[in-house]
């Protein structure tokens, strides 16, 4: 048996190492010519199973590294799914990103972050996609800052109190102990007067509650419309329908309460008022209810 010298063997290292760039780049060249749409989907398919294995990651980046922007958009999905927790490969993955087109990354990261928040929405996929945003310094840092300032997890609170001005700490902080306050009855009336004459800064982190508030009929109920109809009404009509699907789902912590045909009726009611595209949406759903009850809501509105 023959035995290697150190220098040999370390020649044999480099040897590899220049075949293995040698077929990577031959490999590159051949994919970024390709013009067979099936074929780059083979390979697409070819690069994302290995960017999920963490062996072969690493070859995976230096790849994207040689082909062109097309590629790195069609896995951009992953990469962001990647960043998603901390591991060794992330300031590869971040490098791999800041080649791509900023407007490009700015237009879909945020679509991409809600996407594995939708599957998993912990203090490490908020710690992760803040981080991310910083080091890329995205303006969607702030709202994504903010509304994860929303969050009941202390957790995710925790996390985020870096990454907002302290002003807005300050509002955070207020407008936990206003939540709170709402949630009683010895004290919501006059937390609903407060939060009357302040802006939406204070009222979107318990916007949530708000619409709880709004579910069932009470003393305050003509305060709490009032309150949500002063919101900035994009803001309104996007995160209504987010928030009624919350409450609907008993996702009120610590609160217990029912959810009967009435509750169907005013939120469709609010839903008119607001003039939200969801309405539609939200009146099908309620006609598949197998509650009666449930279900006139739906003729009600004539669905």
């Amino acid at each position: 048996m023959t035995i290697l010298s150190f220098e040999e063997q370390w020649q044999q290292v480099i040897h590899s190492s220049q075949q293995f760039q040698t077929v990577l780049r031959e490999f590159c060249e051949q994919a970024k010519h390709i013009v067979d749409p099936i074929l780059e989907e083979q390979i697409i398919e070819v690069l994302n199973r290995s960017l999920q294995n963490p062996q072969e990651r690493n070859i995976v980046f230096q790849a994207l590294n040689i082909l062109g922007d097309s590629y790195r958009k069609r896995l951009f999905s992953t990469l962001v799914w990647l960043l998603s927790w901390e591991h060794g490969d992330n300031i590869y993955i971040i490098h791999i990103i800041q080649t791509i087109d900023r407007e490009w990354v700015e237009e879909h990261l945020p679509r991409e972050i809600e996407r594995v928040l939708e599957t998993s929405a912990t203090y490490e996929e908020y710690g992760a996609f803040l981080w991310l945003l910083a080091h890329l310094r995205l303006p969607y840092l702030s709202d994504f800052a903010q509304n994860a300032a929303q969050s009941e997890d202390e957790d995710i609170l925790d996390v985020v109190e870096g990454y907002i001005p302290v002003e807005d700490a300050m509002k955070r902080s207020l407008s936990v102990s206003m939540n709170w306050r709402l949630r009683s009855r010895n004290t919501r009336s006059f937390t609903l007067k407060i939060i009357s004459y302040l802006d939406d800064t204070f009222k979107k982190p318990i916007f949530l509650i708000l619409v709880w508030l709004a579910s069932w009929k009470h003393e305050d109920s003509s305060l709490v419309y009032e309150i949500l109809f002063s919101m900035d009404r994009r803001w309104l009509l996007e995160q209504l329908p987010k928030c009624i699907e919350q409450v609907l789902a008993h996702q009120i912590v610590g609160e217990t309460y029912e959810i009967t045909g009435e509750t169907y009726q005013i939120f469709a009611e609010l839903l008119s008022a607001v003039q939200s595209p969801y309405l539609i949406q939200f009146l099908q759903q309620t006609k598949q209810s197998e509650n009666a009850e449930i279900r006139k809501v739906a003729e009600i509105f004539e669905i």
